[in-house]
């Protein structure tokens, strides 16, 4: 996963996942899917310019299943209970 990135949703679905799972209940029909004491762990995976397989960063190369893995090793080390990856 990316080191030090800017957190920012770069097209929003990430975003809106997150809303659907764990939104507060707002009076006006809003609610997330889970109780209350949900906590999201936010991990940004991929750059919007993204358009190969092969992920370069100045000299470092990965291939995305390698960075993939990498994020979900560091969900699980953090106690993750539940992993939702939004790769569409």
């Amino acid at each position: 996963f990316l080191d030090n990135a800017e957190m920012v949703d770069d097209m929003g679905h990430g975003t809106h996942v997150a809303g659907i799972i764990a939104a507060n209940a707002d009076g006006k029909g809003t609610q997330g899917v889970t109780p209350n004491q949900v906590k999201i762990l936010p991990i940004k995976v991929l750059k919007k310019e993204l358009d190969s397989f092969l992920y370069k960063q100045g000299d470092r190369r990965m291939i995305l299943t390698d960075i993939f893995a990498n994020a979900i090793a560091y969900a699980v080390e953090a106690k993750a209970s539940v992993i939702n990856m939004s790769l569409g």
